[in-house]
C-alpha cells in the first residue's frame, strides 16, 4: 500500500474518509498486522456520534445556544454536509474506515485509542482566530454557495488527499492559511503526542486521513514536536485589537447619547434615544420577519436589539436563534437534511436549524444597519 508508512512496531495507514477503497486497505492491515493498539482519528464526542447515531440526531440545539456552542456547531455542520456531499459522490459510507476499524477491534480483541483533539476545541480555536467579516463569509458561501461544479474522477481524487474538516473550508486556504495550520498542523502535533505516548512494544495500528500521515510519521519517527496537547487544547483569548473594535461602535453611540443630555437637555436627550431605538429596534425586527422569523422572535429581535448594540458580547442574532430554537425547537435532524437543503432559499428556510442561522445573521444585520442610520441621526442632530 502507498499510504502505509512504519516505524518501528507502528504501522501508519494513509486513508480517504469517503472511500470504499480505505474501507478494505484498513481490513487487509488489521487482520495481517493483529494490533493490540488500534488508534483512529477521532475524538470522543465524534466517536459517539459515529457508533450512535440517534445521539447526534436528537441534540438539543437550544441546549446548545445557551451554552454557547452554537458558532462550533455551525462549522461542525459545514464539515458534516461537505463529508455528505463526497460520500454520495464516491457512493461511500462517511467514516467508513473508521467504523470497519472498530468493527475489527472488537474481532481481535484490541483496544481502540481516540488521538485526535477535541473537535469543539479545534473549531473554537479557529473560530477565535478569524475576524468578524472571515466568520460572515465562510457562513454565507456555505449557505449560499454554488454547487455547480462537476467533480470529475480527477477532482475526487484531489479531494481524497485533504482531511475532511479541512476540506471544508478549502476555498478559504489562500486568504485565510490559519484554518490549515489548526486542522492540520496542529492535529498533526497533537496526534502524534498521543502516539508517542504508548509506549509499548506490541503492534499499534494507526489509522488517520491522508493529510496527516507525512507528517505525524516524521514526528513519530524522530519523536519531535513543538507543542504538547496542553499547549493545543488552549482557545485563545480575543486580542485586544478584537476587543477594541468589538466595542468602538458601542463607545461611539454611549458617549453621542450621553452628549445629548450635556449638550442638549433633558427632552434632548430623551428624543435622540428614542429615535436610536426606533431605528434599531425596527430594522432588526422587520429583517427577523424578512427571513420568516416567528412573530416571538421578531418581538425578541426589536427588544433585545439596543442590549446587542451597547453589548457586543450579547448579539440581537443569539437572542433570535434562541426564540426561535424554543418555538421550533429544531434538532440535528434536521441538519441530516441540510446538504439537500441549501440548494434554494426556500429550502434553507423550510429547514429549521439552518432557518435559525440565516436569522441569527439577518437579524444581527438589521440592527447593525438600524444602529448605523440611527447613530449618524444622533451625530446629524447634535452637531447639524
Amino acid at each position: 500500500m502507498s499510504n502505509l508508512r512504519e516505524t518501528n512496531n507502528i504501522t501508519l495507514l494513509g486513508t480517504a474518509h469517503v472511500s470504499k477503497e480505505s474501507v478494505k486497505e484498513v481490513e487487509e492491515l488489521i487482520l495481517k498486522k493483529q494490533p493490540k493498539y488500534i488508534c483512529i482519528e477521532l475524538d470522543k464526542q465524534r466517536y459517539d456520534n459515529l457508533v450512535n447515531d440517534e445521539q447526534w440526531k436528537n441534540t438539543d440545539i437550544v441546549s446548545v445556544i445557551k451554552n454557547k456552542q452554537f458558532p462550533g456547531l455551525v462549522m461542525q455542520v459545514i464539515i458534516a454536509s461537505v463529508q455528505k456531499k463526497f460520500s454520495l459522490t464516491t457512493n461511500s459510507e462517511p467514516a467508513g474506515e473508521f467504523k470497519k476499524a472498530i468493527e475489527l477491534a472488537k474481532q481481535t480483541n484490541a483496544e481502540i485509542i481516540l488521538i485526535d483533539r477535541n473537535i469543539k476545541i479545534t473549531l473554537n480555536r479557529i473560530w477565535r482566530k478569524l475576524t468578524l467579516f472571515n466568520k460572515v463569509d465562510i457562513i454565507t458561501s456555505f449557505i449560499f454557495g454554488s454547487d455547480d461544479t462537476e467533480l470529475t474522477e480527477n477532482s475526487i481524487q484531489d479531494i481524497m488527499k485533504d482531511d475532511v474538516m479541512e476540506l471544508a473550508f478549502s476555498s478559504f486556504k489562500e486568504k485565510l492559511p490559519i484554518i490549515h495550520k489548526v486542522l492540520v498542523e496542529e492535529r498533526d502535533e497533537y496526534m502524534a503526542n498521543n502516539i508517542l505516548e504508548l509506549t509499548t512494544n506490541e503492534e499499534v495500528v494507526v489509522i488517520i486521513g491522508k493529510a496527516h500521515l507525512n507528517g505525524i510519521f516524521n514526528k513519530v519517527k524522530n519523536n519531535s514536536n513543538t507543542h504538547n496537547n496542553a499547549e493545543l487544547d488552549i482557545i485563545p483569548n480575543k486580542t485586544l485589537g478584537t476587543k477594541l473594535a468589538n466595542w468602538s461602535f458601542s463607545i461611539l453611540i454611549i458617549g453621542l447619547l450621553i452628549a445629548s443630555f450635556v449638550f442638549g437637555d433633558y427632552n434632548v436627550g430623551m428624543d435622540q434615544l428614542k429615535q436610536w431605538i426606533l431605528w434599531n429596534s425596527s430594522l432588526a425586527a422587520i429583517f427577523t420577519l424578512l427571513a420568516r422569523g416567528s412573530f416571538i422572535s421578531a418581538i425578541v429581535a426589536f427588544l433585545t436589539a439596543p442590549i446587542g448594540a451597547i453589548s457586543p458580547a450579547l448579539s440581537v442574532g443569539i437572542f433570535v436563534a434562541f426564540s426561535e430554537a424554543i418555538v421550533k425547537k429544531p434538532t440535528v435532524n434536521d441538519m441530516a437534511n441540510i446538504f439537500e437543503d441549501t440548494s434554494s432559499i426556500k429550502t434553507i428556510l423550510n429547514n429549521k436549524f439552518l432557518k435559525i442561522i440565516v436569522l441569527f445573521f439577518v437579524s444581527s444585520l438589521g440592527g447593525a444597519i438600524g444602529n448605523i442610520i440611527g447613530g449618524s441621526q444622533l451625530i446629524k442632530n447634535l452637531f447639524f
